[in-house]
């Protein structure tokens, strides 16, 4: 175990920013200020993070590169009989990963922010949140236990909640705030069910095996590791084992990772500012999911049941939201279609025990979805906050920079070698494919003669498909074709992005006069400089003046184009990381697929026959070694490679897996051609109305469970029981005594006579009660 006190400061420094642009932030009413702050912090977290995790700068070895976790102990929080939690935190592989992308992401989103979100009356109040989100997405990735983590795990629930609700005064905004944090609940619960479960079956809700003040504390991951997997049948669900909890955690991980069933709130959730959703629904919150399931992953392994259930509802969320992605246009809302599938190939890899190609999709997936999150916002920023494709096109003339990282998203996001998305989409298909080999089969189900993996694969393929198809839309609509900003929408229904929306209004002249700039000072319209609006018009009753052609759209300041430029790179070269040995071999390169060296010491290793998985738990064969928490983990060689871990890779293998890259790459250009076919000279080619309504999800899950639990609530619940049975009975005794007072009131009437009648009516029962018990003693 090796204690490095420069973890906490990973986790506070942020916190400090967000109190400092609470406090002061909100009296300076500074930009500078205040977007200084908030940066500074966050770079201080990056600094430190790639420092713990590479060993660069402190005495011991990093992270990442080293056989023991790095380990800081802040202080015992509850210590009650067998029950104990501390404080702490952890940086293994997994959790080394996850710390240098979170932090390197968040703050170049930060320093986009900070152009973005220019004029808005409440930025010191936005980066406050935006600050305190990532103390709380830094704590649930470097706490040391499930109690920590939890603590994280709510407070980005709670930070989603303030931002994606930041402009308080619209509706939308609001009930779509309400409609996150609801839904995060439900998911909640399972997490906290499957804490409790843990803790009851092993004693210990640590990750780790560590020592603290000479007591000794178990891992209890590597508890249920150790135990016997459970069987495949579902009444494992409900069995209070191992697969219960794996079912319990992942109800959680589909609340917070947008899965189906709860992943609703995830599109409505664009109604928060654009750096919003590159932040929270790109690159952090959203992956927490695949977090909890991959540093559980003893467990999932030990839970088949669970793992496919993992598997299914990855690959149907993966197709659906694909379908949904299809026909939107609000630029917005395509990408967040688009998280909520890539999140799918997620679990779908998961599910099928590819856990190592599960993270390096979230890796991947946070450059590429970050870029494009912030490139829709240069596009709404450029477009005066515009947000309705069908009023785009061309705007790859008049936005240059922005065009052309952004086409790097897109090539990432199709899966388009060398751009970063192919690998690790490729890798998830391959091992979604691996496990319906012959070697395989039979510990792989089957519906209707057909073994479950294939449908996923080919579910899988499917999926990939549609994201270029729609992709390809979203590019063509936006960059191509012939300027549209005059174009009247039939439905009257013009899309505006919430930033800016509520706290800027347009200014109105007449006709000669230039537009302003609803928020930014950077623009130059018909070669006026444009002014911000800041005032709010406390009625609301705000009127915006929509884009004609006279009005040029135009390019983002360079605190904004330099974060695009970074993550594009990124979205470029970042996936050479993990190429696979089945590619680089073609090129004499041999084994350099170090994201994958990297990772394997954290993904407990099963002996061949040990899983009883239906996916087929050993999709990534390993020779069985100690697991990294409990034992010193393989040592890397002279040339940086675990030796022990590496796996022969037969001839077959190399080429099943190059055919299926080769058929992966075709069908991403297939889908782009037939993207362009459609689209083209089409753009605003009508699709069906039932993807362009989500299948109409919104409304079954109000006409079937909101609103009869709503009227439950109201009629049943308040009404009834509440008011009815417990006020009735509070009040009904309250009625009780009134109507007794009243009757003895009526006795009280002032008269003496009737004092002196009572007082003898009184005196002849008593006398008459002792002569009644006298003649009975005598007899």
């Amino acid at each position: 175990m090796t204690e490095n006190n420069f973890l906490s400061l990973i986790i506070f420094a942020p916190l400090l920013g967000a109190v400092i642009n609470w406090l002061i932030g909100g009296r300076l009413k500074s930009e500078l200020f205040s977007g200084a702050v908030a940066c500074t912090t966050i770079g201080i977290s990056t600094v430190v993070a790639f420092m713990i995790a590479f060993g660069i700068g402190t005495p011991h070895e990093g992270a990442l590169v080293g056989t023991r976790p790095v380990l800081d102990h802040i202080w015992t929080w509850i210590a009650v009989g067998d029950f104990r939690a501390d404080f702490a935190l952890g940086v293994d592989r997994l959790s080394g990963i996850y710390v240098c992308f979170v932090t390197f992401v968040g703050l170049l989103i930060h320093i986009f922010a900070t152009g973005y979100m220019h004029g808005d009356k409440s930025f010191y109040r936005f980066f406050a949140y935006l600050n305190l989100f990532m103390f709380s997405m830094l704590t649930l990735i470097l706490a040391d236990n499930f109690l920590l983590m939890f603590v994280g795990w709510e407070g980005v629930g709670l930070c989603s909640y303030l931002l994606i609700g930041y402009y308080i005064k619209r509706d939308e905004a609001r009930r779509a705030a309400k409609k996150a944090f609801v839904m995060n609940r439900i998911g909640d619960w399972g997490v906290l069910m499957g804490v409790f479960l843990i803790f009851s079956m092993t004693g210990s809700i640590s990750f780790y095996d560590k020592t603290v003040d000479g007591v000794n504390v178990a891992s209890s991951i590597n508890s249920l590791s150790a135990m016997a997997a459970d069987p495949f049948t579902w009444g494992a669900l409900v069995a209070g084992g191992i697969t219960s909890i794996a079912i319990l955690l992942f109800i959680g991980a589909t609340g917070k990772s947008a899965q189906i069933p709860l992943f609703t709130w995830l599109p409505d959730a664009m109604a928060g500012p654009t750096p919003v959703s590159a932040l929270i629904h790109a690159a952090t919150m959203v992956t927490a999911g695949v977090y909890l399931i991959v540093r559980c992953n003893g467990i999932y392994q030990n839970a088949p049941t669970a793992m496919f259930i993992v598997a299914i509802v990855g690959a149907a969320t993966a197709i659906f939201a694909a379908t949904i992605g299809l026909a939107q246009n609000d630029i917005k809302k395509v990408l967040a279609y688009s998280t909520v599938s890539q999140l799918g190939y997620m679990f779908l890899a998961c599910g099928v025990g590819a856990f190592v190609a599960a993270i390096f999709h979230v890796m991947t997936h946070a450059f590429f979805k970050a870029l494009l999150f912030l490139g829709s916002g240069s596009v709404i920023h450029g477009m005066h906050h515009e947000q309705d494709m069908r009023r785009m096109g061309n705007l790859k003339k008049f936005m240059p920079i922005t065009f052309v990282t952004m086409m790097a998203g897109w090539l990432a996001i199709c899966g388009i070698p060398i751009w970063a998305g192919f690998f690790s989409k490729d890798e998830i298909l391959y091992r979604t494919f691996h496990t319906i080999s012959p070697t395989n089969a039979a510990h792989t189900a089957t519906l209707l003669g057909i073994h479950v993996n294939t449908i996923l694969w080919v579910i899988g393929l499917i999926t990939a498909v549609l994201t270029a198809v729609y992709m390809t839309r979203m590019m063509w609509m936006t960059f191509f074709g012939a300027s549209r900003f005059d174009l009247a929408l039939p439905d009257g229904n013009h899309s505006h992005d919430a930033a800016h929306a509520e706290e800027n209004a347009f200014a109105h002249g007449d006709a000669a006069d230039a537009t302003t700039n609803h928020g930014h000072a950077h623009d130059d319209l018909h070669g006026h400089d444009a002014h911000s609006i800041a005032a709010h018009d406390e009625d609301e009753d705000e009127h915006y003046e929509h884009l004609t052609a006279d009005y040029k759209p135009h390019e983002s300041p360079w605190m904004m184009t330099v974060p695009l430029v970074v993550l594009a790179i990124l979205s470029t070269l970042g996936g050479l990381i993990g190429v696979p040995y089945a590619m680089s071999s073609i090129f004499g390169a041999g084994d350099v697929n170090v994201f994958e060296h990297t990772l394997a010491p954290v993904i407990y290793a099963k002996k061949n026959g040990d899983s009883h998985s239906p996916t087929a738990l050993h999709s990534e064969p390993k020779k069985e070694v100690k697991h990294f928490y409990a034992a010193a983990a393989p040592a890397p060689n002279a040339t940086g490679d675990y030796a022990e871990e590496h796996t022969a890779h037969s001839p077959e293998e190399l080429r099943t897996e190059r055919i299926l890259a080769g058929v992966s790459v075709l069908l991403a250009l297939a889908g782009i051609g037939i993207g362009i076919a459609m689209f083209g000279k089409t753009p605003l080619r009508a699709m069906p109305k039932i993807l362009e309504n989500k299948w109409r999800i919104d409304e079954i899950y109000n006409g079937y469970i909101v609103d009869p639990l709503t009227r439950l609530s109201l009629n049943g619940l308040w009404k009834g029981f509440d008011v009815g049975f417990i006020d009735g009975i509070v009040n009904g005794i309250g009625h009780f005594v009134t109507a007794l007072g009243s009757a003895a009131r009526g006795v009280q009437v002032g008269f003496v006579r009737s004092y002196a009648a009572f007082i003898l009516f009184g005196a002849l029962i008593v006398i008459g009660y002792f002569i009644y018990y006298g003649f009975k003693l005598i007899g």
